[in-house]
């Protein structure tokens, strides 16, 4: 078998795996985001509610930030977040806000042949997916918040990397990590934002819908539109505050997405 090799800093992989955690005694349904980085095999992990395109950028933006800089080319299956369209060959229409997205962090895009065909295309990221569930995900694991959670999980993973070997290769992930952080782009001075921005009218009983979800606000609002920043973690509603500017509210956004599960 002859391994593969990649320059450094040139490419990444990203997906997202199905798991299952206990919040605050909740069995939850939740998705993990990896971007994983093909010359070291360093990767990065971000447990969500769901894969909104929201929770994709967010993944992205951490993921930059834990490795101290941005790859040249990501490559993606053909998911919605960042294509409209698949076209002919590799073209693919993209998603406006992952292209304004792309541009801002200056990295390319690169994606793989739709269905089975495409399968053995990302074959890296596909496995650190199954890797990190079977390695970190059992038992299940626990935590008063997400954040907690999350803030587990990376400790885990890098002190495992700091003696884990790839197939083939003589040094460790850190070690070879360490390496491939020099050739990585530089991060951006200011961040994209993953929060979407919508407008919504307060209903009669001072609510708004969100994705199907009702969050409160003021009465005082009932028949006005207020604006709503959703992020990946929590819904933020901007209204006028009687001593003038801008008030704000927020509201988890995980029932946005999850599903609960009884617990064995």
């Amino acid at each position: 078998m002859i391994p593969q090799v990649h320059v450094p800093g040139r490419t990444a992989e990203v997906d997202f795996g199905d798991v299952w955690v206990i919040v605050s005694g909740e069995k939850l349904r939740a998705k993990m985001f990896a971007m994983r980085l093909s010359a070291s095999a360093k990767a990065f992990h971000q447990i969500y509610m769901g894969e909104s395109q929201e929770c994709f950028l967010d993944g992205h933006e951490k993921a930059f930030e834990a490795f101290g800089g941005i790859p040249t080319e990501i490559r993606y299956d053909n998911l919605t977040s960042a294509v409209t369209k698949v076209l002919i060959g590799r073209d693919r229409m993209e998603n406006e806000r992952f292209t304004a997205f792309r541009s801002h962090y200056g990295f390319g895009a690169s994606y793989c042949t739709p269905g089975i065909k495409g399968a053995h295309e990302k074959g890296g990221i596909e496995g650190e997916v199954k890797r990190a569930r079977r390695r970190y995900m059992v038992p299940m694991p626990k935590g008063a918040t997400l954040a907690e959670i999350n803030d587990k999980l990376h400790q885990r993973v890098d002190a495992d990397d700091a003696s884990r070997h790839v197939a083939y290769r003589k040094e460790t992930v850190e070690a070879a990590f360490l390496e491939e952080r020099k050739a990585l782009k530089p991060l951006m001075a200011e961040s994209f934002g993953s929060a979407k921005i919508l407008f919504a009218k307060v209903d009669a009983k001072s609510r708004v819908c969100v994705r199907q979800a009702f969050y409160s606000v003021p009465v005082s609002l009932i028949g006005r539109s207020v604006q709503i920043a959703l992020s990946a973690n929590e819904v933020s509603i901007s209204y006028p505050c009687q001593a003038g500017g801008q008030s704000w509210t927020s509201h988890p956004s995980r029932r946005l997405y999850s599903r609960t599960g009884s617990l064995p």
